[in-house]
């Protein structure tokens, strides 16, 4: 998921995606991820100046 998010930083959300598809299957059903997937597929179809900065990082345990 870190990486995810780092990839989401730098605005590479392809990488991104890969990164919290992967996370997805590892646990199955993970709020987090299906979240963080939401998040990027929005960002990819958001125009630059519609993407947000940063997106909030959950607390994961």
């Amino acid at each position: 998921m870190a990486a995810g998010y780092e990839a989401t930083e730098q605005r590479d959300y392809e990488t991104a995606l890969i990164y919290f598809q992967r996370a997805l299957d590892e646990r199955p059903n993970d709020p987090y991820a299906q979240q963080a997937i939401q998040n990027v597929e929005q960002y990819r179809t958001n125009t630059p100046e519609e993407a947000p900065d940063h997106q909030s990082q959950p607390n994961s345990q």
